[in-house]
């Protein structure tokens, strides 16, 4: 083990001063006078496991111990992950302790594949570990299983007095499989830097493009505190699914999608049109039923990276979709996702009256029928919001207490529900049906409040619904010839967007009005 303790105003002199024991640690007693005429040290280094208390001395040869620093290190080594420890150990900021750690800890599986454990760990000569008033302190855990069936386990640890890094796996990896972990290390860093910063964000692309055929799955969890917000994560990535948890002081968000049907994946162009139109809903949603901004932009940046190129995560059905069938359906992969936030009493005259934020949406398809040529899809897109906050009255601020005289507000609840669901059905190879139906409702229940009476009470429905028979919007040649379908779907294509452009879901009643039109 090697002791290492930092100098504030460092002595050359000190080291030369000492000699070296057969212990293999620095000994200050051997000419001390030497040591005590040059300026204080605030800490002395020592090699090799330290015993008792080690101490310096002042000019004035008087015991200078509170002051120092002791590091010590697990092991004494200069690899790259150590080298990268040490001078990320100086640093008191969280983004800057984890800088380029990750990507470290996932390369050396380039060179090598045996466990590997080193940690640093400061304190004072007291024995004390060092905190700070920062607060700072991240736990993540990395594992990683390969399709061969070896677990691979990382674990990698920042709190103010040090940092840690252990790697364990159960069985011996090929040289395929250090690749395919060592391709993980851009993507694993840049989560950790997303999570670090402040407030934290996700950024889980490069993970979730991790190689799926050499490795199973890949599950990361971390719990990061910076001061007095906590946010954990966990994220689960295999061939079926896509799935992640994220939780802090502001609530909680969830968000699964199902990679293991690429057959209803669409083009490019329908993934973008598809993701940028729900990206609306969920701003729509939060500015509606005052949703925590946080949360929110975390959401849309994991709805955006978890959706990214799925068609390679899963395996596809035998019956392949042509052009008109994708026209019908989003694009995107199955999910099913939601928005919480911590419910918070604002009014102490009122603690009943709680400010919420419920929001929740997904999509499911089924295909059946025995062959191509007798097939029918059903793609189901829902959302829903339930949400509750408080408001000041016009010209007043909003600033509840027990004194009824601050008890001038509204109070909102929110209850919206929005549902699109696209049928097509084909018999000997004929599309027959192409239906959607599509509704939204939005119900405001609001009560006002003037000095603590009761003035208002009153509730306001708005809904919209609409079936579309979109068959000769569809038009097309008999599917059962290749040449023919491919044919009439280039002839056909602005129809097809237009189709899918119908499809997509509106949670507001006035703009499913304005989309029929």
């Amino acid at each position: 083990m090697t002791v290492i303790s930092s100098l504030s105003n460092t002595n050359p002199n000190l080291l030369s001063a000492g000699t070296l024991t057969s212990a293999g640690s620095v000994s200050t007693t051997d000419n001390l006078a030497n040591a005590a005429a040059q300026p204080t040290p605030s800490a002395v280094v020592t090699l090799g496991n330290v015993s008792g208390s080690v101490q310096t001395y002042s000019a004035q040869g008087t015991v200078a111990f509170a002051q120092q620093t002791i590091t010590t290190w697990k092991t004494d080594s200069k690899d790259a992950v150590s080298l990268l420890m040490a001078h990320n150990d100086q640093a008191s900021s969280l983004s800057q302790r984890l800088k380029g750690l990750g990507a470290a800890v996932l390369n050396a599986f380039k060179t090598g594949s045996g466990n590997y454990s080193q940690s640093v760990t400061r304190a004072s000569a007291a024995g004390m570990a060092l905190s700070s008033s920062n607060g700072v302190r991240a736990d993540t855990e990395l594992r990683i299983k390969t399709a061969s069936g070896v677990l691979v386990k990382i674990t990698l640890a920042s709190q103010d007095s040090g940092l840690a890094v252990d790697i364990q796996s159960d069985g011996k990896l090929s040289d395929q499989e250090r690749t395919a972990i060592a391709g993980l290390a851009d993507g694993f860093q840049d989560a950790l830097d997303g999570l670090a910063k402040v407030p934290p964000s996700l950024n889980l692309a490069g993970m979730a493009g991790y190689d799926n055929r050499v490795l199973a799955s890949v599950d990361l969890q971390t719990a990061v505190r910076q001061g007095q917000q906590p946010t954990s994560v966990a994220l689960h990535l295999d061939n079926k699914v896509r799935a992640l948890n994220v939780s802090n002081e502001q609530g909680k968000l969830q968000l699964n999608v199902n990679t293991g049907n690429s057959l209803i994946q669409g083009t490019a162009a329908q993934r973008a049109a598809s993701i940028n139109s729900f990206l609306q809903q969920v701003d729509a949603a939060a500015a509606r039923g005052h949703g925590d901004a946080t949360l929110v932009s975390m959401f849309k940046d994991a709805f955006v990276q978890l959706n990214n190129d799925t068609a390679s995560a899963g395996t596809s059905y035998t019956q392949p979709l042509n052009a008109r069938d994708h026209a019908m359906l989003t694009g995107l992969a199955d999910f099913q996702a939601s928005i919480t936030d911590t419910p918070r009493s604002v009014n102490p005259m009122r603690p009943a009256e709680v400010d919420s934020f419920n929001w929740s949406a997904s999509q499911s398809t089924s295909i059946g029928g025995k062959t191509a040529l007798d097939r029918t899809i059903t793609q189901t897109q829902q959302a829903r919001l339930t949400a509750s906050y408080h408001r000041p009255l016009t010209g007043t601020r909003l600033d509840l207490t027990s004194d009824r005289k601050s008890q001038n507000y509204y109070y909102d609840q929110i209850d919206d529900v929005a549902q699109s669901k696209a049928n097509i059905t084909y018999q000997d190879g004929k599309l027959t049906s192409a239906t959607l139906d599509q509704s939204a409702s939005q119900t405001t229940h609001e009560t006002k409040f003037v000095q603590g009476k009761q003035e208002e009470d009153k509730t306001m429905p708005v809904q919209q619904s609409q079936t579309l028979n979109l068959l000769g919007l569809l038009a097309q040649n008999d599917t059962t010839s290749t040449a023919a379908s491919a044919q009439s779907d280039a002839a056909n294509a602005p129809n097809l967007v237009k189709a899918h452009g119908l499809i997509l879901l509106h949670t507001s009643p006035n703009d499913l009005r304005a989309a029929s039109h």
